[in-house]
């Protein structure tokens, strides 16, 4: 558990504290990004594209969903609706052995913004999600982690796998 920004956070503007992102990008465990306001977890959203870091996030957030007793929105975003269903699917069917309550969405847009809108939708009050793709779409507009850790109102649960 760290905070979004040390003891500079009054000049830091939109930039994310440079040790919070070099242990996220180094750590080989869940790190949870909190801000100086406390928030009581009422739902976790789950960023979910099936790949090595979402299918850990998804058995650590259902996990903690669990303990918690809170329910789950799985958030898909995609514009190939075949293989969106395909990844909300295999969602649910992991997710139904946990007793927890899960909400599915899928959402056509720019990741993170979707990601974004879905924790402000939906109340969300820990957004849970891979880390730091290695993907061409990074490369060149930058990391969907970057701008959800910058831009979201809630804690942010990562992994990078």
């Amino acid at each position: 558990v760290m905070g979004k920004y040390g003891e500079s956070s009054k000049w830091a503007g939109p930039l994310l504290g440079s040790v919070a992102e070099t242990v996220i990008r180094q750590a080989d465990k869940p790190v949870l990004l909190v801000s100086r306001e406390y928030q009581t977890i009422n739902r976790i959203l789950i960023a979910y594209d099936s790949g090595r870091s979402a299918n850990y996030m998804l058995h650590f957030a259902a996990d903690l969903a669990m303990s918690l007793k809170v329910p789950i929105t799985v958030l898909v975003v995609s514009d190939d609706l075949e293989k969106a269903l395909s990844v909300l699917e295999e969602a649910q069917c992991y997710l139904e052995a946990y007793k927890v309550e899960v909400d599915l969405l899928l959402k056509d847009g720019e990741p993170a913004e979707e990601i974004l809108l879905a924790a402000e939708d939906n109340k969300i009050n820990l957004i849970a999600m891979g880390a730091y793709g290695y993907n061409i779409r990074e490369i060149i507009l930058g990391s969907i982690t970057e701008h959800v850790m910058r831009e979201a109102p809630c804690p942010i649960l990562l992994y990078r796998y």
